[in-house]
C-alpha cells in the first residue's frame, strides 16, 4: 500500500519497484559541474557526475517538497493514502493595506494564481513588484510567515516594505546581521547564511509559521533548498525570482526545493505599459588596453578570460585610466 507523508518534505513509503524507479531517476540529474569540468578536461576527482535529490531511509524514498507535484501526477498517487503534517497556524491580523499601493492587474492575477497553491515560484522582472505580491499573499493568507533573503540589505528592505504596505504588521522578527529579535510572532525576516549556521533557529520558526516565502530564490545557494528551506513543514511555501536561470545552472534545486513556475509576468507587458523602460544599448569605445604576459599561450594569443587572469588588477588598472573616465563623465553629462 502506498503511502505519502507531506511535510518538510516527501515520505514515500510502500512504492513498487517501477515507481521507485521512476522518483529516484526524477531526482536524479547530471551535474552541470562535472560536464564543464569534463569538457575542458579538467580533473574529475571529487566531483559527482550525477546529483541526487533524494534520500533512502529503511524502505522509504525522501523526496523534496517541490517534487509532490510530479507526484500528484503519477496513476499511482490516486490510490495512495496521503498523510498531511504541514503546519497551518491560527490566523494572524496583518491589519489593513495601504491604500496608497493599489495592486495592479498582473499583481491581482498572480496573487489569485498562487493563493490555491500550496508550494510554487512566482516568476517576474526586476520592476514587477515581485515584493508587493508577496506582502499581498502575506495579508490574504493570514499565517504567521518567514521570509527569507541572502541579504541583509534586503532583509531591511524588506521589513521597511512589510511596515510600509501592513498596517498589523507590528514588530518583525529580525535574524540576521547579528540580530536575533523574535518581533510580535507575526512576520519573521531571516537570512539563508543565518539559519543555515543554526539549526536549532530552523527547528524554533519551523513551530510558529504557517507560511515561508522565498525572496529572490534564484540567487539562494542551490544546496541551501534543501539544506535550509527543505527544514520548513509550512502549509503554504513561494518562490519569488527574477529569472529561473543560475551561474551554475542547478535551476532544478528551486523547482524541487518549492515547486514549479505557477505565475509569470511578462518582461514585454510591462515595457508596453511603461512601467519599465527598454534600455537603449550603445556601444562608446576607449582606447584603454590591458595585457598579462602571463595570459599568451604557446602560440603567442591571449588566452582571454584564462584562470591566470588577474580580475582584480584589471579592475584597478580600468579605474585608474583617466582618459576612459573623463569620457564615462562625459557621456554622463551628455545624457543627463
Amino acid at each position: 500500500m502506498l503511502q505519502i507523508t507531506v511535510g518538510a518534505n516527501n515520505r514515500i513509503c510502500g512504492a513498487a519497484t517501477s515507481l521507485r524507479a521512476k522518483i529516484t531517476a526524477d531526482l536524479t540529474v547530471p551535474n552541470p559541474e562535472y560536464a564543464e569540468r569534463k569538457a575542458k578536461k579538467r580533473p574529475l576527482w571529487g566531483v559527482d557526475k550525477y546529483l541526487r535529490m533524494y534520500s533512502l531511509e529503511g524502505g522509504d524514498i525522501i523526496a523534496p517538497r517541490g517534487y509532490l507535484a510530479d507526484l500528484m501526477r503519477l496513476p499511482e498517487y490516486v490510490d495512495a493514502t496521503i498523510i498531511n503534517q504541514r503546519n497551518w497556524m491560527p490566523p494572524v491580523d496583518f491589519g489593513e493595506w495601504n491604500p496608497r499601493y493599489p495592486l495592479r492587474q498582473d499583481q491581482r492575477e498572480a496573487v489569485a494564481e498562487l493563493l490555491p497553491v500550496h508550494s510554487g515560484v512566482l516568476k517576474a522582472p526586476a520592476g514587477s513588484g515581485k515584493t508587493v505580491i508577496g506582502m499581498r499573499l502575506i495579508q490574504e493568507l493570514a499565517q504567521p510567515t518567514l521570509w527569507l533573503t541572502h541579504t541583509k540589505d534586503l532583509l531591511y528592505q524588506s521589513r521597511d516594505k512589510a511596515e510600509e504596505l501592513l498596517a498589523g504588521v507590528g514588530q518583525v522578527g529580525i535574524f540576521g546581521d547579528g540580530k536575533h529579535e523574535w518581533g510580535d510572532g507575526k512576520l519573521f525576516l531571516a537570512t539563508v547564511q543565518t539559519l543555515g549556521d543554526n539549526p536549532a533557529l530552523i527547528s524554533q520558526l519551523d513551530s510558529l509559521v504557517g507560511c515561508v516565502i522565498v525572496d529572490e530564490a534564484h540567487h539562494l545557494p542551490a544546496v541551501s533548498f534543501l539544506d535550509v528551506v527543505g527544514k520548513f513543514a509550512a502549509a503554504r511555501m513561494y518562490g519569488l525570482t527574477a529569472t529561473d536561470e543560475r551561474k551554475d545552472k542547478l535551476e532544478v534545486y528551486l523547482y524541487r526545493g518549492i515547486g514549479p513556475v505557477i505565475y509569470e509576468i511578462d518582461r514585454e507587458g510591462l515595457y508596453d505599459a511603461g512601467r519599465l523602460i527598454k534600455p537603449e544599448i550603445k556601444f562608446v569605445f576607449t582606447q584603454f588596453g590591458y595585457e598579462q604576459a602571463a595570459d599568451r599561450n604557446e602560440l603567442g594569443s591571449v588566452d582571454a578570460g584564462g584562470e591566470d587572469m588577474d580580475y582584480r588588477a584589471l579592475m584597478d588598472a580600468l579605474v585608474a585610466d583617466e582618459a576612459r573616465a573623463k569620457l564615462v563623465a562625459e557621456n554622463i553629462l551628455e545624457h543627463a
